[in-house]
């Protein structure tokens, strides 16, 4: 975990919202244990630091979140909390109230010798990296932090901007100078490992320009999300996140493409070693990044299309089609033309 490694370690991941999640979770225990410390028990146990930081990293990795009786509860779990985590996992647990206690469930045919698995969430290596210990290879879930502007671009007063957000869960955060945003490639979705609506909701109220404000007002009193405004606003909006995009990878000492070339050689970056595991996790935020600087140049010149016919007969479309709905590109770029970009085109909204 990079909470316990030295400073040249550390440095492979400069620059990236896995070492700002580590330092965070590390800040966190920190701030727990000044709370507790104090504590007649936990003095007499002559407990240090290191030592409470062994069990709250034992508790973070090896809880499961369950439902008893109608409650939420947080549950340790012994020999459960053993199982790998695989996306296509083919276990389902949860806490039986008939039964009395914590079921796994196998829910498709396991083969002879086969693993059982478990998921710990469509996280991306951003998440599993600081708070589990690893990097899943070719993750798609991966997130990039966005540094956006506190205040409109235009000078303008907007309502609710400092709280305008879709999820309670995804992480948002300013420092005074910045607001920060944490999103996936799927610009259509919200929560603490997705975050891409509230990167769009927001961006698209700090380019609003006044009459733009005047037409959407009313929905900004009443909702906490921006939905697209209109093709010249959705265009500020793709352009200004190209470019938050572009300063965020200029800020790497290596590229994305350098970065898969240290990654094909094995002897260099052994699988589950340190070095590998921070690549991985670098080379996934700048691929984020990357997908928001193809999203602007194929979907500016769509939506300056007159009309949803000549969008879809432009070459940037019949070459969106061409990507496999598989890849994260041709599935969540294809979903951002079909909800956001054909309905403004089309004149649905103005």
């Amino acid at each position: 975990m990079p909470q316990y490694w030295d400073k040249t370690q550390r440095k492979e991941l400069l620059h990236t919202k896995t070492l700002g999640k580590s330092d965070g979770v590390l800040e966190n225990i920190r701030e727990m244990w000044e709370k507790i410390k104090g504590v007649s028990v936990v003095k007499s146990c002559e407990w240090s630091l290191e030592d409470f930081k062994w069990a709250r990293f034992t508790v973070l990795t090896r809880t499961f979140g369950c439902t008893e009786h109608g409650k939420a509860e947080t549950m340790m779990v012994p020999l459960a909390d053993m199982a790998n985590h695989d996306f296509n996992r083919p276990t389902r647990w949860d806490y039986n109230n008939k039964k009395g206690g914590f079921t796994v469930r196998v829910v498709r045919t396991v083969r002879a010798n086969e693993k059982l698995t478990d998921t710990y969430g469509n996280k991306g290596n951003d998440s599993f990296l600081p708070v589990y210990g690893f990097c899943v290879e070719n993750n798609n879930w991966n997130q990039a932090r966005f540094s956006l502007p506190l205040k409109n671009l235009n000078g303008i007063k907007v309502p609710n901007l400092k709280r305008l957000h879709v999820s309670k869960c995804a992480y948002d955060y300013n420092d005074g100078k910045h607001k920060y945003i944490d999103a996936s490639c799927d610009t259509q979705a919200s929560g603490s490992s997705r975050g891409g609506k509230e990167l769009f909701s927001y961006a698209r109220a700090i380019v609003l320009t006044d009459s733009e404000l005047k037409a959407v007002s009313t929905i900004l009193e009443k909702k906490h999300s921006l939905g697209p405004v209109s093709v010249i606003n959705e265009i500020r909006v793709l352009k200004l996140l190209e470019e938050k995009a572009t300063e965020a990878l200029k800020r790497f000492s290596t590229t994305y493409e350098e970065d898969l070339e240290i990654l094909a050689d094995e002897k260099r970056t052994p699988k589950y070693g340190w070095y590998r595991n921070a690549v991985l996790a670098r080379s996934g935020e700048k691929s984020t990044f990357i997908y928001y600087q193809k999203l602007a140049q194929t979907m500016i010149p769509l939506l300056m299309s007159e009309g949803i016919m000549k969008a879809k007969a432009h070459p940037l479309y019949r070459e969106l089609q061409k990507h496999s709905k598989k890849e994260n590109f041709g599935y969540y770029a294809s979903r951002y033309f079909e909800q956001v970009v054909q309905p403004i085109v089309s004149g649905l909204r103005n």
